[in-house]
């Protein structure tokens, strides 16, 4: 999503509440990344703003607002820009609402350049973050001119995410692959012929074509797996669902034990044909098992967070089975870490709804993975959805708060500040706080400095100190805006009382964007020696042996404070 020079830009951000909703608000000035450095002209700035306002040319990461060209003008009106989605009287959306935001082909991109800069630790979170995405990848035959280094990169990635101890996975076949080519490029080659022939609508000549290898095949077992899946997908095209079933049937048991994120795929994929066969018990103990195997990979040390695989898992769900209770309990936990609900009564159904209401918090999860993939249209959607489920009106604002940050990252701006304006206004204290700190974000990004300082202030300053999951990116927030307004001292306090909080809950991705602000900022006030120092404590979170740390995504959820606890007053 590109923005014109002279917006204020903010990155993708921390999990939790205010700031887990400004998601993927930055320029991407190459796929998947966003809020590159943007460029600030000194035109129209009254003169104490001037030092400050250079100093953070270069802030653009998460916690990072950069001023707009045209100066401090008040409540000065921005045009809505054309992305292709709009909202209609009901607040429905309109246009694109499913897919990742980065191709196989740019995420690989991507990895190829975060690496180029020393960046092992980010390139890993990238590719962990599009657990679907990966496997597309390393599935097909690489790009034209793929960078093998990334690609090895993006292997070993998906192999720690998804196939934890398995003898055989990607970085292996990547090897066996440069050592004898040629079984490979064969299989690539009948491969893509299968392929078109399914997108032409001629399912049964690719079947003809026999993807899948013999037993004596040299091919690895991941690329018979990948045979398997693809001919049941093709037979259930042909209109034949038992022999689907059948194919799909004998790709779980070569998964089982082995490739836990492909079995849950696979026994979801499953449930389908078995049903279309008249097998509804079996359709039902599939389903079941599904996503049971994928409730376990988001309590795996690095978690498997994939909203494609539970918004499928939600549209296939048999209609008289519940989703088993334990999903829930631990859905339930995500959601409350992310801000989204904290409702611990019995749920009862919304009225008029459809769904049972325990299924709110699949959808609530799907919309805060989906902003946090640059994916808001998506997360709108599924935001939605689990506000008509939602009981309790403490969670219906919670998820009010989420879809003004899905509106944000849309640049539906006007949308996002009328509902934003009405929870400021509500008794809710945590939830008026949270909406007064992501409308100060706005108004900086409109150019008026001023007035979205005062907001960020009077919601992290005054009163009791109210905690709420996010509000360290809030406080980086209220860092950069008093850099903005020439306050030094105080803008690096909150920035570094931020980046403590963000250490302490393990989130290494926000620390990393947050240091690179503050390195920004040493570099142009010519304070070279702190910039050295932080460029250091950079490089050492980004080494290759470094663990990978994302509070919310990769297992060790931090112990986010409840919207009604106090924060420290330190």
């Amino acid at each position: 999503m590109k923005r014109h020079v002279g917006w204020v830009v903010l990155d993708a951000v921390a999990t939790r509440s205010t700031h887990a909703v400004k998601q993927l608000l930055g320029t991407k000035t190459r796929p998947g990344r966003v809020g590159e450095p943007g460029c600030l002209d000194s035109r129209n700035h009254p003169p104490y703003v001037l030092a400050a306002a250079l100093a953070c040319f270069l802030l653009a990461q998460a916690g990072c607002t950069l001023l707009p060209q045209d100066g401090l003008s008040l409540d000065r009106a921005q045009p809505e820009p054309a992305t292709g989605v709009g909202v209609d009287s009901d607040g429905s959306v309109l246009g694109r609402t499913d897919g990742a935001a980065l191709s196989p082909e740019q995420l690989l991109a991507e990895v190829a350049d975060l690496r180029a800069e020393k960046k092992a630790a980010s390139a890993r979170r990238l590719v962990q973050r599009y657990p679907d995405v990966a496997w597309e990848l390393l599935r097909g035959a690489p790009p034209a001119g793929a960078d093998a280094d990334a690609l090895r990169a993006v292997a070993a990635a998906h192999d720690a995410q998804c196939l934890p101890g398995a003898a055989e996975g990607w970085e292996s076949l990547l090897a066996d692959r440069a050592r004898r080519p040629e079984p490979y490029r064969r299989y690539a080659e009948r491969r893509a012929e299968f392929l078109a022939a399914v997108r032409r609508g001629a399912p049964g000549q690719a079947l003809a074509a026999e993807l899948v290898p013999p037993a004596n095949s040299p091919l690895p077992h991941l690329l018979r797996l990948d045979a398997m899946q693809l001919t049941a997908e093709a037979l259930l095209a042909d209109n034949g669902p038992a022999e689907a079933a059948k194919t799909y049937h004998r790709a779980v048991e070569a998964a089982a034990g082995k490739y836990p994120y492909y079995e849950a795929h696979l026994r979801l994929q499953l449930s389908d044909p078995l049903r279309r066969a008249g097998r509804l018990d079996d359709a039902d103990a599939a389903w079941l098992a599904a996503v049971g195997g994928a409730g376990e990979g988001l309590r795996a040390e690095v978690g498997v967070f994939d909203p494609g695989f539970w918004q499928r898992a939600a549209y296939h769900r048999p209609v008289d089975q519940p989703w088993p209770a334990e999903l829930t309990a631990l859905l339930a936990e995500l959601c409350r870490r992310y801000g989204l609900l904290y409702d611990d009564a019995s749920p009862t159904p919304a009225p008029g709804a459809r769904q049972p209401a325990e299924e709110r918090v699949v959808w609530a999860c799907v919309g805060h993975w989906r902003l946090e993939r640059g994916e808001p249209e998506a997360a709108l959607v599924a935001l939605k959805r689990a506000h008509t489920l939602a009981p309790s009106p403490r969670d219906r604002r919670q998820l009010e708060l989420a879809q003004a940050g899905a509106l944000m990252a849309m640049e539906q701006s006007n949308a996002a500040a009328a509902i934003l304006i009405g929870l400021s206004d509500g008794a809710d204290e945590p939830v008026a706080r949270q909406a007064m700190t992501m409308l100060g974000t706005l108004r900086l990004e409109g150019g008026n400095t001023q007035q979205g300082f005062t907001f960020l202030r009077r919601a992290l300053e005054e009163g009791d100190p109210i905690d709420w999951p996010g509000r360290a990116g809030a406080e980086a927030d209220l860092g950069l805006a008093y850099l903005l307004m020439g306050d030094e001292a105080s803008g690096l306090k909150w920035l570094r009382r931020a980046q403590a909080r963000f250490e302490a809950d393990g989130d290494d991705d926000l620390l990393l964007r947050s240091l690179e602000n503050e390195r920004s900022y040493m570099e142009q006030t010519r304070n070279r020696s702190e910039a050295r120092a932080v460029r250091k404590r950079i490089e050492r979170l980004e080494a290759d042996g470094q663990p990978v740390r994302t509070a919310g995504w990769f297992g060790g959820l931090p112990s986010i404070g409840r919207a009604d606890h106090k924060a420290d007053t330190e």
